[in-house]
Formats: C-alpha cells, structure tokens, sequence
C-alpha cells in the first residue's frame, strides 16, 4: 500500500505542514507502507535538508500544476492521496479525484489536513486539528471528519514529555522563545530587544527555524548579551520546552507543544487564525495570548508576563495545557488513513 503526501512551506507557509507530513510519513513506514512525498521548488534550503525522505517537487502553486500531481500519483500507483496545504481549494480536489479516478479505474481516497473550515471539500475524510469549533464547519455531509486539537500531528518525543511532570519553579529564571519555522512577523527580533530590558537578570534561549530570514540581525542585535543563546534548528527543542519556566510563542504547532509538554506561555500570534487558536487555549486554562499582535509593546509584555509571575498561576496553567494536548493526533491520524486504505 502507497501513500502520497502533498504539503508546502515557504517563507509564507508556516513549516509546520511539510513536518507533519515528514511525521506521518515515518510513522507510516514504521507501519509497513510505502510513502511518497510531493513538494513545492521554493521550500527554503535549510527545511529541505531536514525532510529526511525522499520526495518529488511541483512549482507552486499546486493548482496551477495539479497535473503534475495526478501524473506523479498515477506513475506511481497510489493508493491513497494526503493534503496537508495551507489553504486547500475543492476545484482543486474535485479534478484530482475526476481524472485520477477515470484514468485510474478504480477510487482512490484523498484525505485533506484543513484548518480553516467554513467551505465545501468534496474529499473522503478531513481533519481539522483546529482546537476553536468556528472553523469545523464543512457544509458537505458526505465525508468523514475529525476535528479538534486531539488531531493535531506532533512528534512521538511529545508524548514523552506529556507523561513526566513538569517542575515548576517558585521564580522566573529561564525563558524561551520559538515562533516556528518561519516567524513571518519578526517577533524573535522584536522579542529580543524588549525582554533583555524587562528582565535583565533572566536567561534567555531564543530558537530559530530554517525559514527565519532575519537570522543574522537577530544576532547582531543580541551578540554581547551572554544571558541570550541563539538556537536554530536543533534537536533538542523539547529539552529547551521542558526546562524554561516561560515560554513566548506563536499560535501555532509551538502552542500546542508548549501545552502538551506544560510550560506556560505568552502567545503572539502571527496570522489572524491563530489569534482564535491562542484565545480559544486561554479560555481552556492554558496560556496568555496578546491579541493586538501587529503592533504590540513592551508595556504588553510586561502585562502579559507579570501574571505569570504567580507560581500558583503557572501550576495550574501547566495541569490545563498537559489535560488539553496528549500529543497523540498522529497516531489517530494513522488509524483513519489505514481504515481508508
């Protein structure tokens, strides 16, 4: 049995959709099943070197190549087809599923990682790992789906950490910083200067992905400053996680690593989504979400952090976000794809 998976990531496209499907696509082989990877040319270098399996390429847009897909998937002989894009078009899936079919004779699922919701997907089963129910609405009624933050994919290294208990310590000594692979809106820079000037004596570990373009302003601007580490892309983010006694994030996959692993967090969104995803996890018990995060301050960090300052405060944040995220989104993920294939 072969599985395709389609995904993107550029400095636009937040990365975490090309690492979960380099996740499933490992848990898949584990599992027996033979995997290939379709992704876009202008993937940064640095994530590129990270995919760790074999993959093809298409010049993105995908819609605007999709017979590059159905050629790929047919020369191949799939047997089922993963989207896992930033937006997913249903033109797009309905000619898929046409001419693969047609020239295929035989039906050959699609399954489409979603976030947004609200339209019509003509596919075989969606997940939406959107943990805010505004976005679970699909109007069709014909596919399967499974919503909600219980199918987020994340590593298998998160449910570890999920089970140890996290220390939480009576002050803040320690903070990290990680705004995903991408951090479009430059918040690691801007972070780098405001909390140096709050918190002068902490220290302060500030993790950098692959699609980070401003790598090199960032440590220009904090080179002399022996309480900032710069990391980029590392192994052993979760030991960072794990051991800081705050964490500034964006609403993404960080967010819920940070909850499943049960460091506090400041969340400062980078896209109107995750605005919602860092509301909806805060009102769960889970985390501070700076909404304004176009044109937030330091007076916002400030307010932001000062809460956090309550050991009290902290326990109970970390208890929420550990019974919010279990980290085990993948392998219900791998239970649907087999009960397709």
């Amino acid at each position: 049995m072969k599985v395709l998976l389609l995904t993107e990531a550029n400095e636009i496209v937040a990365s975490g959709h090309l690492f979960e499907c380099i996740e499933i696509a490992n848990s898949l082989l584990r599992h027996g099943y033979e995997v290939a990877l379709l992704i876009n040319s202008d993937i940064q270098p640095e994530l590129k070197n990270r995919i760790g399996i074999e993959y093809e390429e298409y010049k993105p847009p995908i819609d605007k190549c999709i017979s590059i897909l159905i050629d790929y998937a047919l020369r191949i002989n799939v047997d089922c087809i993963v989207t896992n894009l930033r937006e997913v078009d249903n033109e797009f899936i309905i000619k898929c599923k046409k001419e693969i079919n047609e020239r295929n004779n035989r039906k050959i699922p699609i399954l489409c990682i979603d976030e947004f919701g609200n339209r019509f997907l003509e596919c075989d089963a969606i997940i939406n790992p959107m943990i805010d129910s505004k976005y679970w609405n699909y109007p069709n009624d014909t596919c399967l789906r499974f919503c909600g933050q219980d199918y987020l994919v994340l590593s298998d290294e998160l449910v570890t950490y999920n089970r140890m208990k996290k220390h939480i310590n009576d002050d803040l000594a320690m903070f990290v910083v990680s705004m995903g692979g991408v951090d479009i809106r430059g918040h690691a820079l801007k972070l780098a200067y405001m909390l140096p000037r709050l918190f002068p004596k902490l220290k302060i570990n500030i993790v950098c992905g692959g699609g980070f373009n401003k790598f090199d302003e960032l440590c220009k601007l904090v080179s002399g400053n022996k309480r900032i580490v710069v990391h980029r892309n590392i192994d052993y983010l979760f030991d960072l996680f794990y051991n800081a006694d705050l964490a500034f994030c964006a609403g993404g996959n960080t967010l819920h690593e940070l909850a499943g692993i049960g460091t506090p967090a400041v969340v400062i969104p980078s896209m109107p989504h995750e605005v919602d995803n860092g509301r909806c996890f805060a009102q769960k018990g889970f985390g501070v979400c700076i909404e304004n995060y176009l044109n937030y301050s330091i007076e916002d960090i400030r307010r932001a952090t000062k809460m956090l300052e309550n050991k009290v405060v902290r326990v109970n944040m970390s208890n929420c976000g550990k019974k919010i995220v279990d980290g085990k989104g993948k392998e219900r993920i791998i239970s649907i794809l087999e009960s397709m294939l």
